[in-house]
């Protein structure tokens, strides 16, 4: 093993009984324990994060309900299931997200990534004691913080979707895993940069090679030696492959991908990076279709490791992004050219990380809230201005948070907090105003929390959960949650339905959702299995003559619907006519003309004209019109009626 140098515990931590206030007194060590990373960020990322007292027992509430044994309804924070994770030197979970059901008892099951190197799937409904569905070991590699977990769909073609997680310590790689057996898909390993470098986050959000598959984006720190990748991937989804690498110029420490900003059609990309020296941070904005970086915007922070996705804030129709850095900013900015919207400070903390939650303060657009270090208040940003909507005083540093769907009947999404490192509880907050719907105490630091969806059957999200000392618990979201009919109804127009090769089609996604939000488009624009675009609204050339049925897959993740259209496009080799002209009669008196529908389908909305050349003719020298439709093998005469004169 190569040796690392890194900057470890030859400084000291000023804290403020909170959080770091500063550091002082810096210097190199040798060290090869690889779970140091490389990074100065992620050393004050987890010293943090980390206290020199962990209360050990476990929470005795917790025990006392668990030895209730099964109840016949689950009142809000009311404990499901709990699990111990033991045996590793270190069993903090750091990561939670939940996957489409794969035991078949009709209830979504959970991904959770702790810091012994293990990754396991947990079913979703247990009365009691945890259930482990299976375990996926990464030797010497750990899944650093929420970020290095994403839920994909089906990428083996077993049916259920699967995962993509980025690791640390000596590991170095990012890896898609099946959900359903937990095996190795394909690995992508860093190595090939130096010593390679810490995956901190990875995101499945989006196709960038147009195969109908979601691919990776992938941010990496450094190696020891400063020859790592420091670099965002984006890689194949099938195959884990390169489609394009982004240097950024010093260590990545996020990357997600957001919705297309540059016009092109492909989604794009937008990471959070130090420099080289790691003093000063910077959020970029990356072609999806390419890797350019269009435009780099300076954060006053060391480092950028909140970024996030905003609707469209500034008017010009394409959706924003925010980012949050080390010093406790945050920064709306205008997706297309970089420039800045809004900007506020939270204190000086550490911003870990930043979460979309729904509209809060019913203004029409989305919100965010922040995870955070050092001070304890948490507070929710209006996505559309910047400014605090609504702030709370919680036991410790809000280090990690997250939406949850309406639990209070209120139809406004609703928010999970754990708190770090002395004083540790999980929160249920009010989404509208902050307040707390349940404080529980954990008994140990929370590193992990999550929420999926009913396990019980009444309608609401749950809470998981992951303590510093590998406590896992699983606790319900209450009885109140609003219950809406969710459905989603593909539709869609193209125009022209028919022409000659090669024929443009541009075709409109006319789809509706009900309480629910569609998230993804799959066309197949020739009925032949293959997805074809995942635009919303794509244009498709036909090359080769013939009659296509056209369908549309949409989906907001968890259900889906699909349109064809049998026959819907005629494409006639090039030179056919479609539409043609008749007999011509008349004279100076009046000119008629029989325009034929020689197609194989009805037409409509026929524009004609009729422009007449001659010295006689003084007025009326053109006539034109629309035909409403002409069935197929039939005809239309249509004329014009000049005035005689002399031109």
């Amino acid at each position: 093993m190569r040796k690392i140098i890194s900057y470890i515990v030859g400084f000291s931590l000023l804290f403020s009984g909170l959080g770091i206030i500063g550091i002082s007194g810096m210097t190199l060590q040798n060290n090869q324990d690889e779970r140091v990373s490389p990074d100065l960020s992620a050393l004050l990322f987890t010293a943090a994060q980390s206290s020199s007292s962990e209360q050990t027992s476990f929470d005795s509430m917790m025990k006392t309900i668990l030895g209730e044994g099964p109840k016949s309804d689950y009142p809000l924070g009311t404990l499901i299931w709990q699990y111990q994770i033991s045996g590793g030197s270190d069993n903090s979970p750091k990561a939670i997200a939940a996957l489409d059901d794969i035991n078949g008892d009709g209830f979504d099951d959970v991904v959770i990534c702790s810091e012994d190197n293990n990754i396991r799937c947990f079913s979703g409904w247990v009365d009691g004691t945890g259930d482990v569905l299976w375990t996926h070991e990464i030797y010497s590699g750990n899944i650093y913080q929420q970020h290095g977990l994403a839920i994909t769909e089906d990428i083996n073609g077993d049916g259920y979707n699967d995962c993509v997680v980025g690791a640390t310590g000596g590991a170095r790689l990012i890896r898609c895993i099946s959900g359903y057996t937990g095996q190795t898909i394909w690995t992508h390993d860093t190595h090939e940069y130096g010593d390679g470098g810490w995956v901190y986050q990875v995101d499945c959000g989006y196709d960038y090679n147009g195969d109908g598959i979601r691919d990776v984006v992938a941010a990496t720190g450094d190696d020891s030696s400063g020859a790592g990748p420091k670099r965002v991937y984006c890689l194949d989804g099938v195959t884990g492959e390169s489609l394009w690498e982004r240097p950024l110029g010093g260590p990545g420490f996020a990357a997600m991908g957001v919705k297309d900003f540059t016009g092109d059609g492909v989604p794009d990309v937008l990471a959070g990076c130090s420099d080289e020296a790691e003093s000063d941070g910077f959020g970029k904005g990356i072609n999806g279709a390419t890797g350019a970086v269009m435009w780099s915007y300076p954060a006053a922070g060391s480092s950028v490791w909140g970024v996030e996705q905003l609707d469209d804030v500034t008017g010009d129709g394409i959706p924003d992004v925010i980012i949050g850095d080390f010093s406790g900013h945050i920064y709306g900015l205008n997706a297309a050219t970089g420039t800045q919207v809004y900007t506020l400070s939270i204190g000086s903390v550490i911003i870990t990380r930043l979460e979309q939650l729904g509209d809060v303060n019913s203004n029409g657009y989305s919100d965010i809230i922040p995870a955070h270090s050092t001070t304890t208040t948490t507070q929710v940003i209006d996505g559309y201005t910047g400014g605090v909507i609504w702030s709370h005083v919680v036991a410790d540093q809000p280090w990690n948070v997250a939406r949850i769907a309406d639990i209070t009947g209120d139809d406004i999404d609703d928010v999970l907090l754990g708190t770090l490192f002395n004083t540790n509880f999980v929160y249920f907050l009010n989404g509208m105003n902050g307040s707390e719907l349940k404080k529980i105490s954990y008994g140990q630091a929370v590193d992990a929390i999550a929420s999926i969806p009913d396990v019980i059957g009444d309608g609401s999200m749950e809470m998981v959960a992951g303590g510093r000392n590998g406590k896992v618990n699983c606790l319900s979201g209450g009885e109140n949650a609003t219950q809406h009919q969710v459905n989603i109804t593909a539709d869609f127009s193209a125009a022209p339905l028919s022409g000659t090769v090669p024929l443009v089609v541009q075709f409109t996604d006319l789809s509706t959702a009900e309480n629910t939000t569609i998230t993804s488009w799959a066309w197949d624009f020739e009925n032949d299995g293959t997805i074809d675009s995942t635009e919303q609204d794509p244009t498709w050339t036909y090359t080769e003559n013939g009659t296509f049925s056209v369908s549309l897959t949409v989906s907001d993740d968890d259900i889906s619907d699909t349109e064809t259209k049998i026959d819907y496009i005629t494409v006639l080799p090039m030179g056919s006519t479609i539409v043609g002209i008749g007999n011509i009669t008349g004279g100076l008196l009046g000119v008629s003309a029989e325009i034929l529908n020689a197609g194989t389908l009805d037409i409509s909305s026929v524009n004609w004209s009729i422009s007449l050349d001659g010295g006689v003719v003084l007025l009326g020298r053109s006539s034109s019109g629309i035909i409403a439709m002409i069935p197929v093998g039939d005809s239309r005469v249509v004329a014009d009626t000049p005035i005689i004169g002399f031109g």
